[in-house]
């Protein structure tokens, strides 16, 4: 399960904005409207490389929102790996 905020996946921001790395701190203040296209870039190599790391140890990738309900996302991987036995 790799969990992911809302925001990190909509990016839906519209005036500057100071961005905070949780891991080290570090932070940078950006204009989203120009940085944007760039993040999206790097959002989906990212994930492909998760995907890919996890396909290479034959491991399953299931990208999770913050927000879905728990219940929701446990019920439907569990009923998906029953259905593959």
């Amino acid at each position: 399960f790799h969990l992911l905020d809302r925001a990190e996946v909509k990016f839906d921001f519209t005036h500057p904005t100071r961005f905070v790395d949780l891991e080290t701190q570090s932070a940078m203040l950006a204009e989203p409207e120009i940085i944007r296209a760039r993040y999206f870039e790097e959002l989906d190599r990212y994930l492909e490389e998760m995907k890919n790391g996890c396909r290479e140890f034959k491991t399953e990738y299931r990208r999770v929102v913050t927000d879905e309900p728990y219940e929701d996302v446990v019920s439907s991987f569990l009923v998906e790996r029953a259905r593959k036995r």
